[in-house]
């Protein structure tokens, strides 16, 4: 049986000057790879107008995209312009083909477009065919295409009409629709089809977006503006005695962020022709080429000349800048290779609510985010386990704050990431402080205040969430398909970054943090958790037992952090008084504005979860669940399990929300068991704090030693859908960490694919240095 080819056969291509109308792929309607429906949204006063696109190609043997529209029954779409190959002959839509017999699939495709509201339009040039003359041979293979010369036996295929239109009555009467067919050959190229131009009334007005840009050439204004206000304000302040002298003293500073970046910024049109290269001079350039020109269109040579000088200039420079600045003054070469990469394509698929109905205005798509990345808000929870099970820590005292950790902290910041709603990127906070000493103390001195007076200031609370894919998606149709990334006013996420260093010390001095937990914490990378994995196995083999690992992960982690539980664990770690109301304080009235694409809602209220990109978050997510496993390390000793004796159930890691049960033992079926009865209690534990397990990404590897790498069996995990008659079954190599992992640890798929991507790269850097091949 040959396997069915389910690559799509159509494409539909927006300009990006149509994002402001939200073009969406509607594979919620359908989803075939013959047919695609795409809606854009337009904005006409208090609502929201849709117009419905669908693109088809109907195969002339299988009439397969003619069948899955008849097949929808009921739930077949009203859509607005439909057109494609649709591979029929019909005297409705070509008087000239009396001379082929008539077939039922006109009757049947001019029958589901009355369903979906369309008829048949006529273009300008009716007589016009869509398909050029062609000869083909015996095999009924196009001449074109083959390499022998014409044969008397080969046919000669006249033109005909087969790509259509079908339009709705809306659309066909308004004046701006025009509908004609190319007539000239070269319009064609290659194809053996001629191009339709169709022209759709989307709006009367032009479609215009602008962006705030800092020009570079302002860049030194800009920051010199900022810091002389804030040295004034340095100079003014003395000290902060009450949190409402707190609030004004940033609020002042916003203000000053918010003037200097009025005043140097301008609002720049963005146009389908725009160049990031193109400045000042380049416009003056071509304003002088184009007020020489004569009456016939004839250009000064000088002019012309000095004006493609310009551009080569103005490319050369911008593209230098990028290149130092990305190669030299970040050292990191690395990042240059997106340039010569596939570029990331946005999310087109419309988005679904939980409900599964599509978001047809913005406001449905930013509460449908909203309701999915606060989904564990009012989640119950039960801290009876904890408090009983872990010991409290004393409270240990908290120093105030040096000039030596902010500068500490700051040096730390890569230059590369996004500012937040402030606009002050770390380059500028870098150039203020280097040398304004009372400008670092009024920032030291926000920093000890927020945690005397155990306020976090509300302008700090403020931010936006931007909503990205997450990598290699089948769907990009939920919002579990996305990752929200916050984006901090910049001061406040400075002083989070001592905070963070602060903990993070703190936390390990005092071993807060079990060993087993990784990823987001000094000195413990993802090498150290490969290593002790890798380690563990050996060791199991030495002593002739198996070893199998279940990994396991947590549904929206970040999102679904229990404030009160947050608070709760900090006091029972032994952190100090005011550094606990000082969390008390920074987790409540926090609000966030989602951001996708070039869409951004209102403020939310953010009521639960610890936001990605605050530096807060890998520090306060690893206390949250370092007591789950001192808890499961309790466990595993009272059941008379010790690493010594290597019994089934022998240890466990943590990379942030990537965890993993190893078990080792004389046999897979005891291995199994216990890693069953370790997952059930695991899942308890997280359940007791608020968290789910998403039990639909959970893996199973079974190392094998050697002569034992023909057993390889399932696991029966007890949840859905892993139980039953549908077990887990195992993986036969596994990525961890981004390590590729065989089953007797020769690493041979690791070795191969890092081989050949160091290859693909190096080859891709010849190309940002014209070297040759």
């Amino acid at each position: 049986m040959e396997p069915v080819d389910e690559r799509p056969r159509v494409l539909t291509y927006t300009h990006k000057r149509l994002d402001i109308f939200n073009p969406k792929l509607r594979t919620d309607i359908i989803k075939h790879r013959d047919i695609s429906l795409v809606t854009v949204y337009l904005k006409q006063g208090d609502h929201i107008k849709t117009i419905d696109i669908m693109n088809v190609y109907n195969d002339g043997r299988t009439r397969e995209a003619v069948i899955a529209l008849e097949s929808l029954d009921d739930r077949i779409p009203l859509v607005d312009i439909c057109a494609g190959d649709f591979n029929i002959h019909n005297q409705t839509w070509n008087e000239n083909a009396t001379h082929l017999d008539p077939t039922i699939w006109g009757d049947r495709l001019k029958d589901v477009m009355n369903e979906m509201g369309l008829e048949y339009t006529i273009p300008d040039n009716p007589t016009q065919p869509t398909r050029a003359p062609r000869t083909i041979n015996e095999d009924n293979i196009p001449l074109s295409i083959t390499t022998r010369t014409r044969h008397n036996d080969d046919t000669e295929i006249p033109p005909s009409i087969i790509d259509l239109v079908f339009t709705s009555e809306e659309i066909s009467l308004s004046e701006l629709f025009k509908l004609h067919v190319c007539e000239n050959d070269a319009d064609r190229m290659a194809s053996d089809h001629f191009p339709i131009q169709i022209t759709i009334p989307f709006s009367k007005d032009d479609v215009v977006y602008y962006v705030t840009k800092l020009d570079p050439e302002n860049e030194e204004d800009y920051e010199g503006e900022i810091g002389d206000k804030l040295g004034n304000l340095a100079e003014e302040r003395e000290s902060i005695n009450s949190r409402e002298e707190l609030e004004d003293v940033v609020e002042e500073i916003s203000r000053i962020f918010e003037k200097a970046w009025s005043n140097w910024t301008e609002k720049v049109k963005v146009t389908g022709k725009g160049k990031s290269w193109w400045n000042k001079e380049c416009t003056r350039a071509f304003n002088n080429l184009r007020d020489e020109e004569n009456p016939k269109g004839k250009k000064d040579m000088d002019k012309y000349s000095d004006f493609r000088r310009v551009v080569k200039n103005a490319k050369k420079a911008n593209y230098e800048r990028k290149i130092h600045e990305i190669a030299s003054t970040r050292g990191r070469p690395w990042d240059l290779m997106p340039w010569v990469r596939e570029r990331k394509m946005p999310a087109t698929e419309s988005f679904l609510d939980d409900q599964g109905r599509a978001c047809v205005d913005k406001e449905h798509l930013f509460q449908t985010l909203h309701t999915a990345y606060n989904s564990a808000n009012n989640r119950p929870t039960n801290l009876e386990r904890m408090l009983r099970e872990v010991e409290r820590k004393e409270e240990r005292e908290w120093n105030t704050f040096s000039q030596h950790e902010l500068r500490q902290a700051l040096a730390k910041c890569a230059k590369n990431t996004a500012p937040g709603p402030d606009h002050i990127t770390w380059n500028v906070l870098k150039h203020i402080t280097k040398t304004r000493t009372k400008i670092v103390k009024l920032f030291v001195m926000i920093a000890n205040a927020s945690i005397d007076h155990e306020h976090w200031p509300q302008h700090f609370k403020s931010s936006v969430s931007v909503i990205i894919p997450k990598p290699s998606k089948p769907s990009y149709d939920r919002a579990k398909a996305f990752r929200p990334i916050v984006l901090l006013n910049t001061l406040g996420k400075l002083i989070e970054k001592m905070i963070a260093n602060r903990l993070q010390f703190k936390s390990l001095e005092h071993q807060v943090i079990h060993s087993c937990q990784t990823g987001g914490i000094c000195q413990r990378s993802t090498e150290d958790a490969a290593s002790a994995l890798a380690h563990h196995v050996r060791a199991g083999w030495s002593k002739k037992k198996e070893t199998s690992v279940l990994a396991f992960d947590i549904a929206q982690f970040f999102p679904s952090l229990n404030h009160n539980v947050l608070v709760k664990v900090l006091e029972h770690s032994g952190f100090n008084s005011k550094v606990v109301s000082f969390f008390s304080d920074y987790l409540v009235n926090r609000k966030t504005k989602y951001k996708i694409n070039n869409d951004v809602s209102e403020f939310f209220p953010c009521d639960v979860g610890v936001g990605q990109g605050s530096a807060l978050s890998p520090i306060l997510s690893a206390l949250y669940i370092a007591p789950l496993f001192h808890i499961l390390d309790k466990w595993i000793l009272s059941d008379d399990r010790n690493m010594d004796s290597y019994s089934p159930i022998s240890s466990f890691l943590s990379f942030v929300d990537d965890g993993v049960l190893i078990a080792t033992g004389p046999d897979y079926e005891q291995t199994h068991s216990s890693l069953k009865d370790a997952y059930s209690f695991v899942t308890d534990l997280f359940t007791e704090f608020g968290l789910t397990m998403e039990h639909t990404k959970t893996e199973l590897f079974n190392f094998a030693s050697k002569g034992k790498s023909f057993e390889d069996p399932d696991i029966d995990l007890g949840f859905a859908p892993h139980t039953g008659a549908t077990p887990l079954k195992p993986k036969k190599v596994w990525r961890y960490l981004g390590i590729f992992y065989d089953r007797t640890l020769k690493f041979h798929d690791h070795v191969k694919y890092y081989a050949t991507k160091s290859i693909s790269t190096v080859k891709c850097m010849r190309i940002l240095g014209n070297i040759p091949s």
